[in-house]
């Protein structure tokens, strides 16, 4: 029989393994693809792999051609929102005279309120209310919205 291309025999079972490409590590947060094609036929392994190879190679060009939010950009977009209300909140707090306890409890309760909102919003998924929010984030990471998919604006929001 000819050599099986991506199959390792471990003890009695064969398995599936994939190398990821060097970019697309980032979307899929590991080196290589790998699974069993539980089965000791050398046979059924072959046939098993090859559908595992055209389905990675249809994973890996719709990772490609689909843009898509890393974890790592996702939590900048989200420093970059707290770090903008704390830039904001110290530039008021620099132009204004000192305030009152009024006016602070207030403050406090304007963004106790937000925060507030923004939780039952994606408790009930209302993405579409932060939606201003995280378009202002991904502008500002030079992500262009018109290019993402839905599932990762929403991610985003």
């Amino acid at each position: 029989m000819a050599a099986l291309f991506n199959v390792v025999l471990r003890k009695t079972t064969y398995h599936f393994r994939r190398r990821v490409p060097d970019d697309l590590r980032p979307w899929l947060g590991r080196r290589e693809l790998v699974r069993s094609l539980a089965t000791s036929d050398p046979r059924t392994a072959k046939l098993r792999a090859c559908r595992l190879y055209v389905a990675s190679e249809n994973l890996f060009l719709v990772l490609r051609t689909t843009p898509m939010l890393t974890q790592a950009q996702l939590a900048r977009m989200v420093q970059d929102f707290y770090s903008q209300l704390l830039d904001t909140e110290n530039l008021c707090r620099l132009r204004e005279q000192p305030i009152d306890e009024a006016r602070r409890s207030g403050r406090a309760r304007h963004y106790g309120a937000v925060a507030q909102r923004a939780r039952e919003a994606l408790a009930c998924n209302r993405l579409d209310e932060a939606r201003f929010l995280a378009e202002g984030m991904l502008k500002k990471q030079g992500i262009v919205l018109r290019g993402l998919p839905p599932d990762d604006l929403a991610r985003a929001d």
